[in-house]
């Protein structure tokens, strides 16, 4: 260290000019000391500083310094894209900071590969984007009516909001959504749903399923639906569902929609993926406060649907699918022997008829 303290300081006095300021010979010492003292400090920094963490943080904007065999005068920057050490005989060694020719040459391919697996993810959620779903129609012209008669009340408040009211032409309650994107998947759900038909159509037909519509409600004032009243039909609305869900999952066909199943009537919905829809924010609650309690109505469920949401509408304007209607189980042979009774019960009856003005008349 002592060798290098006075090769500094001979340097140091080599390259002050005469015409210096420094005309003092102490000044001149004090000054040469002073910067031989930094340039050991630095040079004590770099062969430490891996060992010790407090002085491996610190960094140089430009350093100086010799080495042993030949004074030769280097000069690095931080700026420079690469760490530079020194080496215990003084000689400065270089190595890259995370740049390396392989990973340099491999990073297009890497890029590639990053573009290529975001197509694919985009493709596959393009593929699971529900197409399809499972559902019971409402039908009662009285719901319609009184549908209309709200969506009406709104667009004479804000003609905006005509472009988000759903068609009373297809209203309907959603109890399943999925992605059906080939034949084989659409046969699958097709007997799923003959399942669901076959297990739920003795109940159906004794006891008729009737949901009533009385009140109004939103998500995130974004739709505006319906509430259906939470009673014992209500109970029986979700436990459909539960069986559509279970008898679906039984032919590998799951529901795009995991959240918590919430029977509704959609009167009217913002779609911000649709151009038209995204100069509304929000269905405010003051445009439809004059509802907010209204009896809609009452429907009986007459059957479960498999419809498609990208095909076009049939002639009524509603959805086009599977419609399988709950039907009584009677077989053909008691439907005749029904017939035979009731046939013999009017004969019964005509007798005694009969028999009465008979007497009558006697």
């Amino acid at each position: 260290m002592k060798s290098n303290f006075n090769c500094y300081n001979y340097i140091f006095h080599s390259c002050i000019p005469v015409s210096s300021k420094l005309t003092s010979f102490t000044e001149m010492d004090c000054v040469s000391k002073t910067l031989c003292l930094c340039f050991l400090t630095v040079k004590t920094v770099h062969i430490f500083g891996s060992k010790i963490p407090f002085l491996s943080g610190i960094r140089f904007f430009r350093l100086s310094g010799f080495s042993n065999s030949s004074q030769r005068k280097v000069s690095i920057t931080s700026v420079e894209c690469a760490k530079r050490t020194f080496s215990q005989s003084g000689h400065m060694k270089e190595t890259a900071m995370g740049k390396n020719k392989n990973t340099s040459e491999t990073s297009p391919k890497k890029k590639l590969k990053v573009a290529v697996s975001e197509v694919q993810k985009l493709i596959e959620n393009k593929r699971k984007r529900p197409n399809y779903f499972v559902a019971v129609q409402i039908s009662n012209p009285d719901i319609h009516e009184a549908i209309q008669r709200i969506q009406d009340h709104i667009i004479a408040q804000n003609m905006q909001f005509i472009v988000c009211m759903n068609s009373t032409a297809t209203l309907h309650i959603t109890l399943m959504v999925m992605s059906i994107t080939d034949t084989e998947t659409h046969d699958r759900a097709l007997k799923a749903l003959r399942n669901v038909h076959e297990e739920c159509n003795d109940d159906m037909c004794k006891n008729p399923l009737r949901l009533e519509f009385c009140g109004l409600g939103h998500f995130r004032n974004r739709v505006l639906y319906a509430k259906i009243k939470e009673n014992e039909s209500f109970e029986r609305l979700c436990n459909l569902a539960e069986c559509v869900r279970k008898h679906f999952a039984d032919f590998e066909i799951s529901s795009s929609d995991q959240r918590e199943f919430n029977p509704h009537l959609t009167i009217a919905k913002i779609d911000f993926s649709k151009k038209k829809h995204k100069v509304l924010k929000k269905i405010e609650p003051s445009l439809y406060e004059t509802f907010v309690n209204e009896y809609v109505g009452c429907e009986t469920v007459v059957g479960i649907q498999l419809l498609s949401m990208t095909s076009p509408k049939n002639e009524a304007g509603y959805y086009i699918g599977e419609n399988l209607v709950f039907e009584s189980n009677i077989s053909s042979s008691s439907k005749e022997a029904s017939l035979v009774d009731i046939k013999e019960k009017k004969k019964d009856i005509r007798t005694k008829i009969a028999n009465l003005a008979r007497n009558i008349f006697k």
